[in-house]
């Protein structure tokens, strides 16, 4: 009887096509990379930096050139992105993709996923990261529900507004959650006992960082006067460039006030602070982590808030409000980031001891994350099992 070897069959990597067009999207990408790498065969294709790229993604352009600030840079960069965005379409079609993975960046990942669609409506287009559909443009979930096959969310509510449209959706939760104690390993501890410390975070992007950093200065003198053992911790996102510098030499200018800037320490400057002054943004989210009081500015240039002001739907514009469906972090805007409603507020947080620790036990209950599983994990397995 004649015996037959059997072959052993070589599993086909599968191509999964991943597209983001800024940094915090490239560690996003990059935590599902990693999970897809453990689960299966993969070969990634797409847009990204350096992280990506080192973890063997075809990069296809970098974000360095995605990367638009703004209303009016975006519409300058418009020919550019339009002539990628059809780059990427005849990548998808020479390259027989039928799997991609848009990582938020939604102005261009929403009209791509058209484009796709229309190219063969039977590939599988996941979305991690939601179009702040709840803030502005709500239209878009009309788009999504014709062109995504499934969405992956950070926040709770943002599941429930996709649910109610009928649209596929998995609660992931927020990866800041693990990435924190991480971060926080790598920065030196601070010695400091004297109180009380006050966190000064004007943003990481010199917009921002321009425009609050001197009322914050300026309310800052205003509660030095007042407590005069009070200390005062500036992050510098970075350690040299134009908003280190910025920092420097505004600080310089305020010789009476006992400020230390700590370069790349703003987690470390979150955990040390009995409250914080900060720019709406991300950094928000960590000082949730924290459980920290916050007094939130918001102040962009008036055209942008124009046409922002006309387009948003939501009471609150800062992250842990709109958490919590109720206003625990003063949130000041435009006019209002002056010294003397910073220290207004400053005052009320570092005196009413029953008024900071009723917000501190609304922040602890803000959830972050649906279980202990990273959330990129949660998104890795998701499409693993949806592709096999």
């Amino acid at each position: 009887m004649k015996q037959t070897k059997k072959s052993k069959k070589i599993k086909k990597s599968k191509k999964l096509l991943i597209i983001t067009g800024e940094k915090s999207g490239e560690l996003l990408a990059l935590d599902v990379v990693q999970n897809l790498k453990n689960l299966g065969n993969y070969e990634f294709i797409g847009t990204g930096g350096e992280l990506l790229e080192n973890e063997g993604m075809k990069i296809i352009e970098s974000i360095h050139n995605m990367e638009v600030i703004g209303i009016v840079e975006a519409l300058k960069a418009y020919p550019f992105l339009r002539k990628l965005l059809f780059k990427i379409v005849d990548i998808v079609q020479k390259e027989n993709i039928e799997n991609v993975l848009l990582v938020d960046y939604p102005g261009f990942n929403l009209r791509l996923a058209k484009e796709i669609k229309k190219l063969n409506p039977n590939i599988n287009i996941f979305y991690f990261v939601s179009p702040q559909v709840w803030a502005w443009n709500y239209k878009r979930i009309k788009t999504i529900k014709k062109y995504i096959n499934k969405m992956y969310v950070l926040f709770e509510f943002e599941k429930e507004i996709y649910e109610k449209e009928g649209i596929p959706v998995l609660w992931v939760g927020h990866p800041l959650k693990f990435r924190i104690p991480k971060e926080l390993r790598k920065q030196p501890n601070l010695k400091i006992k004297n109180t009380p410390i006050i966190g000064i975070l004007p943003g990481s992007r010199y917009s921002e960082v321009s425009r609050l950093l001197i009322p914050m200065l300026e309310a800052a003198k205003k509660l030095q006067e007042k407590y005069p053992k009070a200390i005062f911790l500036i992050p510098s996102p970075t350690d040299t460039g134009r908003v280190f510098d910025y920092i420097n030499q505004t600080v310089a200018s305020y010789q009476n006030i006992n400020v230390k800037i700590l370069p790349k320490m703003s987690l470390r400057v979150m955990q040390m602070s009995d409250i914080l002054i900060i720019a709406s943004g991300t950094a928000t989210l960590e000082a949730v982590y924290f459980h920290k009081p916050m007094i939130i500015c918001y102040k962009v240039s008036w055209f942008n808030y124009f046409l922002i002001s006309m387009l948003i739907q939501t009471r609150y514009i800062g992250l842990p409000n709109l958490l919590s469906q109720e206003q625990i972090a003063i949130e000041l805007l435009q006019n209002e980031v002056s010294p003397e409603n910073i220290f207004f507020e400053a005052t009320k947080l570092l005196e009413d001891n029953s008024y900071r620790e009723n917000i501190i036990k609304k922040l602890k209950k803000i959830k972050l994350i649906p279980e202990k599983q990273n959330p990129a994990f949660i998104v890795a397995q998701d499409i693993h099992t949806l592709i096999q």
